[in-house]
C-alpha cells in the first residue's frame, strides 16, 4: 500500500476512507450518490449506488496465519 493511505488512528483512516477514498471511487465509476454530487464527504447515505457497504479490517492475523502489509514510500491509489 501506499503512504497516502496512514493515518494516525484508527478513527481517522476510517474517516478518510469514507470521505475520501469513497467519493473518489464512486466518482471513478459515474457513480451519483450524495457524496459524488455534493462533494461533501459521506452523508451516510442509502443510495443504491453506494459504494461504501463494507469495511474489512485486520487487527491481528488470524488463527495464526502469517500476514504482510507492504508499505511503499510513494503515494498509491486512493
Amino acid at each position: 500500500m501506499g503512504e497516502n493511505k496512514l493515518e494516525p488512528d484508527f478513527e481517522k483512516a476510517v474517516a478518510r476512507a469514507r470521505n475520501i477514498a469513497a467519493p473518489q471511487r464512486a466518482a471513478q465509476f459515474g457513480k451519483k450518490t450524495p457524496c459524488v454530487v455534493t462533494g461533501n464527504g459521506c452523508q451516510d447515505c442509502r443510495s443504491p449506488e453506494r459504494v461504501c457497504r463494507a469495511m474489512v479490517v485486520l487487527w491481528e492475523p488470524m488463527m495464526g496465519m502469517d500476514a504482510e502489509v507492504i508499505l511503499i514510500h510513494e503515494n498509491l491509489g486512493l
